[in-house]
C-alpha cells in the first residue's frame, strides 16, 4: 500500500498549479475531488474485472515462477503480485486481442504523462521557492517570451535525468514515496494548526468536514505507511532522510537568513535614525520605554560598551496595528520618543559612540530582535521591575519573555535599583553563561570591587580549580577580584544570603541549565535572586543556538499538550 501510495500523488500536483487557475479557490476543490472519484473509479473497475475475467493458466504461472516462489495451486492474486508491474500487461491477453501490447503503450503514455505533471509540479515549487527567496533568486526567472520558469524547468529536468541513471529506480521511487507520506503528514498537521489559531479569520473555499479527526486520521495512516516501507526498502529510507537533510542544510545556510530579511521589512522599520560617524565592532542594543530606568540602563550599557571598545544602540519602539501598512509607520512616531533618545544618549560617557533609531513595528519583542538581527548587535540588555509574572506561559513578562527567548544575540536582563556598583557579587558555574556574567562585571571593575562566589553542597578539589580558572582571567585583565566557595543546600538562598550578610549592591548571574526545558529563562536561580535580592541584579544569557531550539520544541509540545 505503501508503494501504491504514490499513484495518489497527482492530487497535491493539482493544488501546486493553483495560481495558473481561474477562481482557484472553487476550481481547485473541484478538481481534486473530481479526479479522484474518476481515478479511483478506473483502479477499482481494474482490478474487479482482472480478479473476475482472468484465469490463472500454465503461462501465468511460468512467468510469475521466474520472478519468485509461488505455492502449488496458486491464486491469481499471488500470481499477478509476483508479476508485479507486468501482471496487468500479462492479464490483459486474455482479454483484449494483442492486450499486452495495448497496456505497455498504455503505460508508455502514461508514464510521460506523469512525467510530465511532475516536472510541471517541481518547477512551479522551485519557482515559488525562489521567489520567496528560499532558494537562489535564478529559480524565479521567468522566460521573456514563454513566461515559463526556464532555469527552474533546466535545473529539474537535469536533477531527475541524473537521479535517473545514477541510482536503483525502484529505491528512488520508494524513497519518495516516503518524502510524500512524510509531506502529506505535514499537510494535515498545518490543517489542524491553521483551523485552531486562523479558521475564523480566513475564507476557504472548501472546508473539512469532521475536524479535527479526518487529519488526525491522515497523521497516523501516513505515519504507519512511511515507517511499513523501512521494512521493504531501508536504503530508501537513508535516501530519503539524506534528501530531508540536505534541504535542512540549504535552509540553515542560506534560505533562513533570506526570509529573516524579508520578515524585518514586513514587520519593523526604522523611521528615524541618528549615527555617529566612528562605528565599533561590538554593539549594545538597549531598547528604552520606561523614563524611570532609562538613566540605570544607559549607565550599565555605557560601562559594558567602554569595556568592550564597542558602540550603543538607543531604539524605542511605536507598535502599529496589523492592518496598517508598514510605509505609513512614520505617522506614528512622536517628538517625545526622539526626546527620551536624546537624554538617553546624554547619560552615556562621552568617549562611547551612540547611534539612536526609531523603530516601528506590529510588535514589541519582534521589532527588537528584528533590529538586533538587522544591525548584527552583540548584546541586548532589557529593564526589568523585579518582579516574576504569576500567570501560565510568562516569566518575566511578555517582552522580555519573546526577546530572551528568540533573541539573536546574548542577552542581559537588569533589575535596574539605585546603585553604586561598589561591590559586585558574581556567582560562577560552569558553563558559557557564567563566563559572559564574568565578562559584563569587568565593565564595573574601575569603580567597583568584584567577589566571585561559588556556591556547592560540599566544597572540594573541583569548587577550588573552578574559582581559580574564573580568576585568572580577571587577572589577565589587571582587574583584582577576591574569591569565595561556600557550602548550601538552596543555591539561590546561599547567594542572597551571602550578598547580604556582606553589603553587595550588584550581582551579575549567568543563566543556568535548567532553564532550558522548564518554564523559566535563565533558570529558577538567576530569576530568584533577580526576585528577592534587594539591590541590582543583572541577569545574562549567552545565544546558543542548540538550546533556542530545543526550548522551542519543548515549548511547542506544551503548547499542544495544554491545548488538547
Amino acid at each position: 500500500m505503501g508503494i501504491t501510495f504514490i499513484a495518489f500523488e497527482g492530487y497535491e500536483i493539482i493544488v501546486q498549479s493553483g495560481e495558473e487557475v481561474v477562481k482557484p479557490r472553487k476550481s481547485v476543490p473541484k478538481a481534486v475531488f473530481y479526479s479522484m472519484i474518476a481515478v479511483v473509479s478506473i483502479y477499482m473497475l481494474v482490478s474487479i474485472v482482472l480478479m473476475g475475467a482472468v484465469e490463472v493458466t500454465p503461462v501465468l504461472i511460468e512467468a510469475a515462477s521466474s520472478h519468485a516462489q509461488i505455492p502449488e495451486d496458486p491464486a491469481l492474486w499471488q500470481v499477478l503480485g509476483n508479476l508485479g508491474e507486468l501482471g496487468l500487461a500479462r492479464a490483459a491477453n486474455q482479454i483484449l486481442p494483442m492486450g499486452t501490447l495495448v497496456i505497455l503503450v498504455a503505460g508508455i503514455f502514461s508514464t510521460l504523462s506523469a512525467l510530465n505533471a511532475t516536472t510541471f509540479s517541481s518547477t512551479r515549487v522551485g519557482f515559488v521557492m525562489g521567489r520567496d527567496n528560499v532558494l537562489p533568486e535564478l529559480f524565479k526567472r521567468v522566460h521573456p517570451e514563454k513566461k515559463t520558469p526556464h532555469l527552474s524547468v533546466l535545473f529539474s529536468g537535469m536533477l531527475i535525468i541524473l537521479m535517473a541513471i545514477s541510482l536503483p529506480i525502484e529505491d528512488v521511487a520508494v524513497a519518495t514515496d516516503i518524502m510524500f507520506l512524510l509531506l502529506f503528514l505535514q499537510v494535515n498537521f498545518a490543517v489542524i494548526k491553521i483551523r485552531r489559531e486562523y479558521g475564523h479569520k480566513l475564507d476557504y473555499g472548501y472546508v473539512m468536514p469532521y475536524f479535527p479527526y479526518v487529519p488526525i486520521i491522515g497523521i497516523l495512516t501516513n505515519l504507519f505507511l512511511a515507517l511499513y516501507l523501512f521494512t521493504y526498502s531501508p536504503l530508501a529510507w537513508i535516501g530519503a532522510i539524506s534528501w530531508i537533510l540536505f534541504g535542512m542544510l540549504i535552509f540553515f545556510l542560506y534560505s533562513r537568513k533570506n526570509l529573516r530579511k524579508e520578515e524585518i521589512k514586513e514587520e519593523t522599520k526604522l523611521v528615524s535614525e541618528e549615527r555617529v560617524a566612528k562605528e565599533k565592532e561590538y554593539q549594545v542594543l538597549i531598547p528604552i520605554s520606561n523614563p524611570e530606568n532609562l538613566k540605570k540602563l544607559a549607565k550599565i550599557g555605557g560601562k559594558v560598551a567602554k569595556e568592550k571598545n564597542g558602540e550603543i544602540l538607543f531604539t524605542t519602539i511605536v507598535t502599529i496595528p496589523e492592518q496598517t501598512p508598514i510605509d505609513e509607520a512614520h505617522k506614528y512616531t512622536t517628538e517625545e520618543q526622539r526626546e527620551l533618545l536624546e537624554k538617553a544618549s546624554e547619560y552615556v560617557e562621552a568617549d562611547v559612540p551612540v547611534h539612536t533609531v526609531v523603530t516601528v513595528g506590529r510588535d514589541i519583542s519582534k521589532s527588537i530582535n528584528n533590529i538586533a538581527y538587522s544591525r548584527d548587535s552583540d548584546l541586548i540588555l532589557l529593564g526589568w521591575r523585579g518582579k516574576r509574572k504569576r500567570v501560565p506561559d510568562l516569566v518575566l513578562g511578555s517582552t522580555i519573555d519573546n526577546v530572551v527567548k528568540n533573541a539573536p544575540c546574548d542577552v542581559a536582563v537588569a533589575k535596574t535599583k539605585e546603585s553604586k556598583r561598589e561591590k559586585i557579587l558574581v556567582p560562577v558555574a560552569k558553563g558559557k553563561n557564567s563566563e559572559l556574567a564574568e565578562e559584563i562585571s569587568m565593565a564595573f571593575g574601575e569603580t567597583g570591587e568584584i567577589t566571585l562566589l561559588n556556591v556547592t553542597k560540599s566544597p572540594n578539589g573541583e569548587s577550588e580549580e573552578l574559582i581559580s580558572k574564573h580568576k585568572k582571567k580577571f587577572e589577565k585583565e589587571d582587574i583584582d577580584v577576591e574569591t569565595e566557595i561556600i557550602s548550601g543546600e538552596d543555591i539561590g538562598n546561599s547567594i542572597i544570603s551571602y550578598a547580604k550578610e556582606n553589603s553587595f549592591d550588584t550581582i551579575v548571574i549567568g543563566a543556568t541549565k535548567k532553564g532550558i526545558v522548564q518554564q523559566a529563562l535563565f533558570g529558577t536561580i538567576p530569576e530568584k535572586v533577580g526576585e528577592e535580592f534587594d539591590g541590582e541584579v543583572i541577569m545574562v544569557k549567552k545565544r546558543q543556538p542548540l538550546q533556542s531550539v530545543i526550548r522551542r520544541i519543548s515549548d511547542f509540545i506544551s503548547d499542544k499538550v495544554r491545548s488538547s
